[in-house]
């Protein structure tokens, strides 16, 4: 994607591109006049790099697994953006403040995988918070208008461990332009063991409002809490669907 390098595929579903630049690149394939999105791979300029791509979904979209220590979303190298963030009032904090460094592979990480891990240390008075989320593409501080489609999402789904209340917001753009969010709220099941959530915001009134035009995903407490976050999947949608209009470029 945004290169002109490109890669016949043999029968066998073999591709190799030669000699290009040391970077990330999100590879595509063209199908039926448009662009389907199937992964990215970091390419080395001394050495060649072996991937396997698993064919693409068209009703579900894994946003991240934080394998990739990067503190973006998995579709950093389609949007060039798509970065975890973390915030809190004046009194309260985030550790670590710095996204990439919560990324932990331990005994306690989901199957041994890398997970999250945010602990938030909030002030007792009202109106404190502390909250970490990630920018579905373009942060909102970069674009004001960039959104991205989630119309045809029936649930989002993620695996949570530790303690604590947390307010999930989904915020993006009313048909009006002005900045809406919706709000799922729930305590976290366990400190021990890895509970899959499952929220499904078909019919919500907030929800309808913005989800053609989504822009970030929240995770945000108003008390002191330990977050674990792993496997955070979009059901119903595919990345063809969220992204529609770089792929159409």
């Amino acid at each position: 994607y945004g290169t002109s390098y490109v890669a016949d595929v043999s029968v066998s579903g073999e591709f190799a591109f030669r000699e290009i630049p040391a970077g990330e690149y999100a590879v595509l394939a063209k199908s039926d006049g448009e662009y389907v999105y199937w992964g990215a791979s970091n390419a080395s300029s001394d050495s060649s790099v072996n991937v396997f791509f698993s064919e693409p979904s068209f009703d579900s979209v894994l946003v991240d697994d934080f394998e990739v220590e990067s503190g973006t979303n998995r579709f950093h190298a389609l949007t060039g953006a798509s970065w975890w963030f973390t915030s809190a009032d004046s009194l309260s904090r985030v550790d670590p403040s710095l996204p990439a460094k919560a990324y932990v592979r331990s005994s306690e990480s989901f199957l041994e995988s890398r997970s999250a891990h945010f602990s938030f240390t909030v002030d007792s008075s009202a109106g404190a918070f502390a909250l970490c989320g990630f920018d579905i593409g373009v942060s909102q501080w970069q674009d004001s208008t960039t959104s991205y489609d989630m119309s045809k999402t029936d649930s989002v789904t993620f695996y949570i461990r530790g303690s604590g209340h947390i307010v999930m917001q989904f915020t993006g753009f009313d048909e009006d332009g002005n900045i809406g969010r919706w709000d799922f709220e729930f305590d976290i099941p366990s400190a021990m063991e890895w509970t899959r959530v499952s929220v499904p915001p078909k019919g919500n009134e907030d929800w309808e409002k913005i989800k053609s035009r989504m822009r970030t995903v929240t995770f945000l407490s108003t008390e002191d809490t330990d977050l674990w976050l792993d496997q955070i999947v979009f059901h119903g949608v595919s990345a063809q669907d969220l992204f529609r209009d770089l792929l159409l470029r």
